[in-house]
């Protein structure tokens, strides 16, 4: 976030929440979303959420600390696909 405070960028403080809603806001389609801020399973799961609806076809959505709770697990239930872990890894590849 200091890089766009910090830039011309027309965003300037607050919360995270508020920071992804105006950036997801902005984009089109992106290939890769990887996680790792706050590890809490309301934020990762919100992080999931917002990001997926910009992941296109054939991306991938990737997260940090997957074992600190089971946002990762759900949250691929809820797409329904199956997540690849490796340690403490997740990899989801959208169809």
């Amino acid at each position: 976030m200091s890089l766009i405070c910090g830039g011309a960028g027309p965003f300037c403080g607050g919360t995270p929440k508020k920071f992804f809603l105006f950036f997801f806001g902005r984009l089109g389609n992106i290939d890769m979303f990887f996680h790792d801020s706050e590890h809490t399973y309301t934020h990762m799961m919100f992080e999931y959420t917002a990001a997926w609806k910009h992941i296109r076809r054939g991306g991938i959505l990737m997260s940090d600390d997957v074992a600190s709770n089971l946002a990762f697990i759900d949250f691929s239930k809820r797409v329904g696909h199956i997540p690849i872990l490796f340690r403490n890894l997740g990899v989801i590849f959208k169809k």
